[in-house]
Formats: structure tokens, C-alpha cells, sequence
């Protein structure tokens, strides 16, 4: 170990002041400051990834400190990708915490003339097969983790927020309700979800706060699964523990984006205009724009790409 620590230390250290916890990213950007880590699930994954790929080229070349190491990522990178070890997804998250790191665009870490191969829509495998976790997950004894995951497709992260009840603004609510025109005009949420039972989770991607919409014909099942588990369980339906790592928290969510779209398309108060048109290797599939974008802010995301692309694709 030299005078600046192991590897793994200046990594976490270099990391370390990029810290902006708690500060508003787009504020950051207004400022000039572009190249924060907001979010601690980035720090963790970048800090894992980094460290990962460090100890890789520590051992096949040798390489004693973390200026060399540097200097053999963008080899390393095209190694891997010609392998066929790594997925295009991860090499791209281990090019992103590369470029976090050393504050430089993707672009000039990787070795002139070659580029990171393209994602190809199909050679995504997750939830879209039987797998052998499926297989050790029993539906039936997780059965009030599987309806949440249909009603209302939360990230595996987002089931111990939600809770029977809510403090909004300094009063005691429930932590389910039903929208109305007025919270349209404050920009809750789009117009067609008035009307909808909908769930409070204080904590989404990227920390941002959204009411779920419950999918109709489950209200009754979803309030009383947390009003059940919520009475014995100090206020909170779930924790952390409760949900097995078997538990195919996407897939749920997919089934529930699906059936979002389809219900949004066989409603009478929705544009259904075929008008959003998938590119590359989906040429040819089309979607309903306004039903897409109301599936996607559902899901906690904004872009009508990603919910067609990896929520209501076959």
C-alpha cells in the first residue's frame, strides 16, 4: 500500500467528492456542476464497478497504481466486449463510472476507432424467460408481495415506502387516495388518472416522489393488504427482509405496464392514435403516444422509449 492508500480507498475517496446528496441535480446543472453523483445507488454501483475492474487489471498486467490502471481501461473495455463475458448494459455502466471518475467524456476513453457494441433489443434476457429463480419462488407463500407487484409494479426498493398512511403537508393522510381534476392542475399527474385509487411512494428512481395508480378492480385487495399487514408491523405493510431475492420484482412490473396500456387503450377518454413508431429492430411496431407516456409516469419514468422498449414489448 502506498502513501495514498490502496486502490480501492482512492477510488471510494475520488468518489467520495463527487458526493451531492440531497442536492437538487438539475439545480447542480444551472450551476455549472455537471459531474455530481446525486444518488447513493449510483455511488454504489460506480464504487463496486471500479473497484471490480481495478483488481481485473491489477491482475493481468501488473499494474501498481491507479494512474496505470487508468491507462489500461480502455484496452480492458475492448477485451471484454470481445469476449462476450459482459453485456453490452454493463460495459456501458463500467464506460459511465470510468467517465464519472475521471471527469472525461466517454468518447476519449475508449481506444481510437472503436466503439462499445450497440444494445440490441433482442439480447435482453430479464423476465422475459422461465428462469431456475422462478422455479424457487413460491407465488403462493409471497402472495400479498405478488398482488402489490400486479396492482401497482413498484421497484423492489419501493414496496417498504409504501405504508398505510401518509404526512402531506404537515397532516396525517391516507397513504392511498383518488385524484382529482385539481391535482391535475397542479401537475400530478395526467388527466386520464382522475379518478384512479392511487399510492403514495415517497422515494422512486432517482429519489423522485410519485403517486402509483392502482390497477382497476385491485383497490379493494391492495388497501386491505396494507391496512392488514400495516395494523402488526409497526405502521409499515413491508420491510426489506420480506421480499425474497427470488422474487421477479420486474416481471411484475412488466405484467403491470401492460395491462396499464391496455386498459388506457380500451378506455373512451384517451387518444388511441397508433402514433408513436418503434426504430431498428422494432421497425414496424407502433404505440399509442398519450397511452405510452401515461404507462411510463405510472412506472416512475418519463421516456415513452423505455416503457415500449422494456415494459410492453413481447
Amino acid at each position: 500500500m502506498g502513501r495514498n492508500g490502496s486502490i480501492n480507498y482512492q477510488i471510494k475517496k475520488r468518489l467520495t467528492e463527487l458526493y451531492r446528496f440531497g442536492v437538487s441535480k438539475r439545480e447542480a446543472k444551472k450551476n455549472g456542476d455537471t459531474y455530481g453523483i446525486h444518488a447513493k445507488k449510483t455511488f454504489d454501483v460506480y464504487c463496486e464497478h471500479l473497484c471490480r475492474m481495478a483488481k481485473k487489471i491489477q491482475v493481468e498486467t501488473g499494474a501498481k497504481t491507479l494512474d496505470e490502471i487508468l491507462s489500461y481501461v480502455p484496452a480492458f473495455l475492448k477485451k471484454q466486449a470481445e469476449s462476450g463475458d459482459y453485456s453490452v448494459w454493463t460495459l456501458k455502466l463500467e464506460l459511465a463510472a470510468v467517465a464519472k471518475f475521471t471527469g472525461c467524456p466517454s468518447s476519449q476513453i475508449l481506444l481510437p476507432g472503436w466503439e462499445l457494441p450497440k444494445r440490441m433489443h433482442g439480447d435482453i434476457k430479464r423476465s422475459r424467460t422461465a428462469t431456475q429463480a422462478d422455479e424457487e419462488f413460491s407465488e403462493e407463500r409471497n402472495a400479498d408481495a405478488v398482488t402489490i407487484g400486479h396492482a401497482l409494479g413498484l421497484r423492489r426498493h419501493e414496496y417498504p415506502q409504501v405504508i398505510e398512511t401518509q404526512i402531506i403537508d404537515g397532516q396525517i393522510q391516507p397513504g392511498w387516495r383518488t385524484l382529482d381534476k385539481k391535482d391535475v392542475e397542479n401537475g400530478l399527474t395526467h388527466e386520464y388518472w382522475t379518478g384512479f385509487l392511487h399510492v403514495f411512494v415517497a422515494k422512486g428512481k432517482g429519489g423522485r416522489a410519485r403517486w402509483v395508480p392502482v390497477y382497476p378492480g385491485m383497490e379493494t385487495e391492495v388497501i386491505e393488504i396494507l391496512k392488514r399487514r400495516s395494523a402488526t408491523r409497526n405502521g409499515k405493510a413491508f420491510y426489506a427482509y420480506d421480499l425474497r431475492s427470488r422474487m421477479d420484482c420486474h416481471g411484475y412490473r412488466r405484467m403491470y405496464a401492460k395491462a396499464m396500456y391496455n386498459h388506457l387503450m380500451s378506455r373512451p377518454d384517451t387518444d388511441k392514435t397508433l402514433n408513436y413508431h418503434c426504430r431498428g429492430e422494432r421497425f414496424g411496431e407502433s404505440y399509442s403516444r398519450s397511452c405510452a407516456e401515461g404507462t411510463s409516469s405510472s412506472l416512475g419514468h418519463n421516456r415513452v422509449d423505455v416503457v415500449t422498449g422494456n415494459y410492453l414489448d413481447s
